[in-house]
């Protein structure tokens, strides 16, 4: 039997047989020491011809690869700059475009609004303190308050009464419908609105 080698374990220190990959007390795993002499990344031994003939090669194929790729890098631009000339010649020139008018919008005539017809006045009755009256007697120098009511109601307000009378020497009425005496005679006292009039005979002693 052949001797057998041991082996220092680098990790606990302990010493097995190197028939062992791995250390059997902490199952380190054996590292192999090479005993080849290193040879250098040409095969070649630095300091040779041939290795001077390697690094001319290597200094050669670095400059064509510089000069390739400057070639594709031209290539590229003067495509680029091609294809964006040919899209310019495209493009419409603005003297080339004719330009429509645009047409002015028709102004449309706002409507207007239709007003609403008051409501007409259907009646109007004359009293003295709300007793209806279409007579009553005087003595010379009295005054009576007169009112008129138009018809229909809700016109109150919204219209004017005109006040009259057919013989201011016998009596006289103002705008308000107050009624004063003058002399003695029959007169008639009149209340107009809205086309409509109404009538009170007056006799005055």
């Amino acid at each position: 039997m052949g001797f057998i080698p041991t082996i220092t374990c680098r990790k606990c220190k302990n010493r097995y047989s190197a028939i062992h990959s791995r250390c059997p007390r902490c199952g380190t795993k054996r590292v192999k020491y090479s005993t080849r002499t290193p040879v250098s990344s040409a095969g070649v031994t630095p300091g040779t011809p041939a290795r001077e003939r390697v690094n001319s090669n290597a200094k050669w194929q670095l400059i064509f690869g510089v000069i390739l790729l400057a070639a594709v890098i031209v290539s590229v631009i003067v495509l680029i700059t091609v294809n964006l000339d040919k899209g310019n010649d495209a493009a419409p020139r603005p003297s080339d475009v004719i330009t429509e008018p645009t047409p002015t919008p028709t102004m449309t005539p706002t409507p207007t609004p239709t007003p609403t017809p008051a409501p007409a006045v259907t009646g109007i009755v004359i009293s003295y303190f709300n007793d209806p009256r279409e007579e009553f007697a005087m003595h010379v120098g009295d005054d009576i308050p007169l009112n008129a009511t138009v018809y229909p109601l809700d016109l109150e307000g919204t219209v004017t009464v005109t006040w009259s009378s057919s013989d201011e020497s016998v009596v006289t009425v103002d705008q308000t419908g107050l009624v004063h005496a003058v002399g003695s005679g029959q007169a008639e006292i009149y209340a107009e609105c809205g086309g409509v009039t109404a009538k009170c005979v007056v006799w005055v002693w």
